[in-house]
């Protein structure tokens, strides 16, 4: 069933990009409330079933730091994560070039490998792992305002959570030599802003 699902969704999103009636560009900034912030950029092509819906396909990319330390070892990488988002979004009608809009979402990503360095502190030796990720599926919330720019597109700012986005997987359970190194944060909600900006009918 997931697998026809995943087909499903993956079709869906295709069709999208196929039939494309706009084009958006997101770029913003949140994190799980317990560690460093990151950065986060979106590209779609949106189909537009009427004037208040619509459907997205697109990349999701996430980029995060992570430092921490335990049990003689140390972490301090840079996380990145790229994902495929499919979106269905709804808009309220404008009323002076001003609207709301809401949105779900969900991703997985499209390299379903985690990569992880740790060191050990003592004899300043690093040891790199790499883990299936089991592709980290997510599903997502967003709402915010939008500005319309007459023949141009428009522009929207908005907030976004996730009851189960997992930047980190890679450094959770993690073990060296028998030794917990493990990301002692139990976290996975997320939340961030953005800035969006959407062209008219392409």
């Amino acid at each position: 069933m997931t697998k026809i699902v995943f087909a499903i969704l993956i079709a869906l999103g295709w069709g999208a990009n196929l039939r494309a009636q706009e084009l958006s560009a997101e770029a913003g900034f949140g994190g799980n409330l317990d560690v460093s912030p990151s950065l986060f950029w979106n590209l779609s092509c949106n189909y537009a079933f009427n004037d208040y819906l619509d459907a997205a396909g697109g990349i999701h990319v996430v980029r995060g730091r992570l430092k921490y330390s335990g049990n003689g070892y140390e972490v301090d990488d840079r996380v990145y994560k790229l994902n495929g988002m499919l979106s269905l979004n709804a808009y309220t009608p404008s009323y002076r070039n001003f609207g709301l809009f809401g949105g779900a979402s969900f991703s997985f990503e499209l390299l379903p490998v985690d990569f992880t360095t740790v060191r050990h502190i003592e004899t300043d030796r690093e040891y790199w792992k790499a883990r299936f990720s089991r592709f980290n599926p997510a599903c997502w919330l967003n709402a915010g305002v939008s500005y319309m720019i007459d023949d141009v597109g428009y522009w929207s700012v908005g907030v976004v959570y996730s009851p189960r986005y997992d930047l980190y997987a890679g450094y959770r359970n993690l073990h060296v030599n028998g030794t917990y190194v493990g990301l002692a944060s139990s976290s996975l909600h997320y939340w961030g802003l953005f800035l969006r900006f959407s062209t008219r009918d392409l």
